[in-house]
């Protein structure tokens, strides 16, 4: 979620043409729910029915990606399908495999829905009691992000929502788990729901630079048993730089609801980086 987070925020399309090479790298570092992620992106992109000087049809574009998603705990790999048909609307599919590695809280079995699964010290000292509750696993899931976007004067308005399907299977006692990526904690076989809203003011510090700061508000759930649902809100700081090919992101987010963290305070904090030299 945390590269949706950024794709909204700072992503610039490249000009349009008919079929040009297309490249992503994104790195990411969250506190207080600790995590690391690096997510490579090699592809195609094609432009579409570009009208140059329409707000609407100024570039639109698709993209094929091979997506590889890697953490300490976890690798994801799959295709993933980015159309923008407008200035204004965003839709992505994608398809992965999951592989965890069985270390650092993955993956973790938990016997009741209601599980309060805590924070990463938390799962660990669960797992430290009985260490057959942690194993390797593996899976699949698929999923849809649709994206509207406006801005007005400096004003930029992002709505997200991504809806995913989940098919994962592991050898620990249970028939639920935690979701690091999420942080959900959710069935085997399940169905989670996300949105991001983002209200952002948009002005240029200097040439060839674009600075968004604002809000971003994001709201999770697990449709299963679970139904364990996150909720944050707080700063959202965004940069573009050198024609949008290099984009770093600060989030810094209350935690408003969730089962391991009652309180706003400590706030999950998030840093990103794009680099994408084909934009």
């Amino acid at each position: 979620m945390l590269t949706t987070i950024l794709l909204a925020l700072a992503s610039h399309a490249a000009p349009a043409a008919e079929i040009a090479p297309d490249f992503e790298l994104r790195a990411a570092l969250s506190l207080e729910r600790l995590g690391v992620q690096a997510d490579l992106r090699p592809g195609l992109r094609m432009g579409l029915w570009r009208q140059p000087g329409s707000l609407l049809f100024d570039d639109p574009y698709a993209k094929l990606q091979a997506q590889v998603f890697v953490t300490p705990a976890y690798v994801r790999a799959g295709p993933r399908l980015v159309v923008e048909p407008l200035a204004i609307f965003q839709l992505q599919v994608f398809a992965n495999y999951d592989l965890y590695f069985g270390n650092f809280q993955t993956v973790v079995g938990y016997g009741e829905a209601s599980a309060d699964y805590g924070d990463n010290d938390a799962i660990e000292d669960y797992v430290a009691m009985d260490p057959d509750r942690q194993d390797r696993g593996s899976g699949w899931h698929w999923g849809v992000s649709p994206t509207l976007k406006a801005q007005a004067g400096p004003m930029v308005i992002v709505a997200n929502a991504e809806y995913t399907d989940w098919r994962l299977k592991a050898d620990v006692p249970g028939g639920y788990t935690f979701e690091r990526e999420y942080e959900l904690l959710m069935g085997f076989d399940d169905q989670l729901i996300a949105t991001n809203g983002l209200l952002l003011y948009d002005f240029e510090p200097w040439d060839e630079a674009t600075m968004r700061v604002g809000n971003l508000t994001t709201w999770r759930m697990a449709l299963g048993d679970t139904e364990d649902q996150l909720l944050r809100t707080g700063l959202a700081v965004a940069a573009s730089l050198k024609d949008g090919q290099v984009n770093p992101t600060l989030v810094v987010q209350a935690y408003l609801r969730d089962r391991a963290y009652t309180a706003p305070f400590p706030p999950f904090i998030g840093l990103m980086m794009r680099w994408s030299p084909t934009s």
